[in-house]
C-alpha cells in the first residue's frame, strides 16, 4: 500500500459516522413535539437530512448528537419572575 492510500484509510477509519434518527423518534427521545423538531430543521437549526426521491415529501432525520448539543446550549434555568401589568405568566404544573 502506499503512503497515499495509507493515509485516506487512516482518514476514513477517524471519522465518526454520526447517528441519525427519525423525527419522530428524536421526539419521543427528547419529549420535544414533531412540530418544533420540524420547524426547527426546517429553519437550520438542527441538523439533518430529508430521505426519499422528493425533498419536500421525504422522511426527516435527524443527527442525534448535534439535537443534543443544541438542546444543552439552548436550555435554561429560569427563575420565576413577578409578572406586573397583567401579562401572561408561565404556571407550573
Amino acid at each position: 500500500m502506499t503512503s497515499t492510500a495509507q493515509t485516506i484509510n487512516r482518514i476514513e477509519v477517524n471519522r465518526r459516522i454520526p447517528r441519525m434518527i427519525p423525527l419522530k423518534e428524536a421526539a419521543k427521545e427528547t419529549g420535544l413535539s414533531e412540530r418544533f423538531l420540524r420547524n426547527a430543521f426546517v429553519t437550520g437549526e438542527l441538523v439533518g437530512i430529508r430521505s426519499g426521491g422528493n425533498s419536500k415529501n421525504g422522511k426527516i432525520l435527524l443527527n442525534f448528537d448535534k439535537l443534543i448539543d443544541y438542546l444543552n446550549v439552548h436550555t435554561e434555568q429560569t427563575e420565576e419572575q413577578p409578572v406586573s401589568n397583567g401579562a401572561i405568566r408561565p404556571v407550573r404544573l
